[in-house]
């Protein structure tokens, strides 16, 4: 589905209405001009019949020798209107004078005072000396029309030239005017998942405080509710612990002292019932530092350091004989921007999952790369893409017959997060027929 844009639909609309307002403005205003010139154009032919009065008075006092002559004299150039026709002409109708451009013949039959359109032409007609001469003055109907367009297009000219400009005045006014809906657009669509942060409402204009008090007030709920499931995580975690690590006493006790077999085996089977969930707690509590941390302090941490340390402890608390491989020369100089702790929390997570689900008869490998990218690759059957995606999902085993929590994975992948790191799975491992491959890779400290 396609969303239009408010902006746009914002500009052609006000650009519409006011094309349309102009257009319907412009065609009253050509009808009021036109009528406006052809009352001017009017009033010129009458007073140019006006001025041609005297010289009909003067034929009237000579009409004996006018009509002895049998000539009709042009009317003198001294009026200078070139685009306006005369004639003199007496009441039977004879033409006794004429303007010089035009031949004799009378403009009309009949001699009414007035106007008349005639033939292309707009003629004017005034008797004089009760009725005896008529002064007849005409004008092209073509040149009245050339003017009105001339004088049209002189107004419409301009206002196809405005509405462009008003088209980007709109434009640059309405996004001024939207400016603080997509600044707030924007810093919606920039927050990561984890930015529970309230939105900026001081500069907001009246018709976005709404928007922004009802976000706001969500994004405290939100916080709200993953506060109260943190605190419950941790709080749980921590109950727990002190009775679970005296009940596991308890038991260990009960098998070292027990005589009877039966007694002894279920009280070892209770041991272990214990101890998962002693790891358990110890999880939840990993995970509530997790979602709770920042970790970019300015620290940095050596992560062959930390490597040694907990290889050295897992190997002396368990009776495995799998083998970790560290190439010390890549991982030597490896170092990452987040805080001691929580870079051994990542790699216990990562240490504890591949020797978990990694085959026993094949060795953990754990590399750096000319990147810096810490990969950690164990063997084990390749494992489905769909199962890839959802080995961050907490409780999410790559194998439901494992005795693991589900949470290593989810653990370092929201320390990873709020380390503005990245955290990638391969199956098979890269440049491996088989295997399972973790490659975390933070910015440089």
């Amino acid at each position: 589905m396609k969303h239009r844009s408010i902006k746009r639909r914002l500009v052609v609309s006000i650009v519409s209405i006011v094309t349309l307002i102009w257009l319907a403005s412009s065609g009253y205003s050509a009808y009021v001009f036109n009528d406006e010139i052809n009352e001017v154009l009017d009033d010129a032919l009458v007073q140019n019949a006006k001025r041609l009065i005297p010289l009909a008075v003067q034929d009237d006092s000579d009409g004996d020798e006018a009509k002895k002559s049998d000539q009709t004299p042009p009317v003198a150039e001294a009026e200078n209107e070139s685009y306006f026709l005369y004639q003199i002409r007496a009441k039977d109708g004879h033409v006794t004078h004429f303007s010089h451009d035009i031949v004799k013949r009378p403009f009309s039959e009949l001699l009414v005072d007035g106007f008349q359109d005639l033939e292309g032409f707009r003629v004017y007609t005034e008797s004089i000396h009760n009725g005896d001469f008529f002064v007849q003055v005409a004008e092209p109907l073509d040149h009245r029309e050339e003017a009105v367009m001339e004088s049209l297009w002189g107004f419409l000219i301009p206002l196809l030239l405005v509405i462009p400009v008003t088209g980007f005045m709109v434009w640059w006014l309405v996004g001024n005017s939207l400016m603080p809906l997509f600044r707030l657009n924007r810093d919606i669509s920039k927050r990561g998942s984890d930015n529970l942060t309230l939105f900026e409402h001081r500069h907001q204009p009246q018709e976005l405080l709404p928007i922004t008090a009802s976000l706001n007030g969500l994004m405290q709920k939100i916080s709200q509710a993953i506060y109260a499931e943190r605190e419950f995580a941790s709080n749980s975690a921590h109950e727990l612990r002190t009775p679970v690590a005296s009940l596991l006493a308890q038991t260990q006790r009960l098998i070292a002292v027990s005589e009877d077999n039966d007694t002894r085996q279920r009280a070892a089977e209770l041991e272990q019932g214990l101890k998962r969930l002693q790891r358990l707690s110890e999880k939840l509590l990993q995970l509530s530092r997790a979602d709770a941390s920042v970790l970019r302090s300015g620290e940095t941490s050596s992560v062959m350091t930390l490597l040694s340390f907990l290889i050295e402890e897992y190997q002396r608390g368990t009776q495995t004989d799998q083998t970790i491989i560290c190439d010390e020369a890549s991982l030597h100089s490896l170092e990452w921007p987040v805080d001691m702790d929580a870079a051994a929390i990542i790699l216990r997570n990562l240490l504890e999952n591949a020797l978990r689900y990694g085959s026993p008869q094949h060795p953990v490998e754990i590399f750096s790369d000319s990147d810096h990218a810490l990969h950690v690759v164990n063997s084990c059957d390749i494992l489905p893409k769909d199962q890839l995606q959802r080995l961050t999902n907490r409780f999410e085993r790559g194998s439901y017959q494992s005795e693991g929590t589900g949470l290593g994975l989810a653990i370092v992948d929201t320390f990873v997060k709020h380390g503005s790191g990245t955290l990638t799975f391969y199956s098979p491992a890269r440049h491996r027929s088989d295997g399972f491959e973790v490659v975390i890779q933070f910015p440089s400290a």
